[in-house]
């Protein structure tokens, strides 16, 4: 990475928040008004774990490119996001824009995603030679 990238990630003021349905979002916080309790996020990616795996997607997939408003009432929670943490936003958020724009054929092609084999192997005697069975006992 490039030291004007990271200068570039590292401005950007992206803020972690937990809203009171227990969802956690990040996004880009463009305003906060303190007299009327409003903040207005851009960009908003839902975290999501799966098997101790956490991801990033569109909080609302149709509107990834635009502006949300929070009010202070349905956040509970609110943290500036570390550097790394940014980083993964940043790449989450321009990958969740390509598929809006590309096919699912050129989003492959562009980021290299390559779909896994399919295996050939008819029965597991073909892994041992002289057709010897695993954990056999002589």
């Amino acid at each position: 990475m490039t030291e004007d990238l990271e200068e570039f990630i590292d401005a950007l003021n992206i803020v972690v928040y937990t809203l009171v349905d227990g969802s956690r979002v990040i996004g880009e916080e463009r305003s906060y008004d303190y007299t009327n309790g409003i903040v207005i996020s851009y960009g908003v990616l839902e975290f999501h774990q799966f098997n101790k795996i956490s991801t990033l997607s569109p909080y609302v997939p149709e509107a990834i490119d635009t502006e949300f408003i929070f009010t202070d009432r349905n956040i509970i929670g609110r943290c500036n996001a570390t550097f790394e943490l940014k980083c993964v936003y940043y790449n989450a958020l321009i990958k969740g824009k390509l598929k809006q724009v590309l096919t699912e054929e050129e989003f492959n092609k562009y980021l290299k995603i390559q779909k896994k084999p399919s295996s050939t192997l008819e029965s597991w005697d073909e892994l041992f030679e002289n057709g010897d069975k695993p954990f056999s006992r002589n």
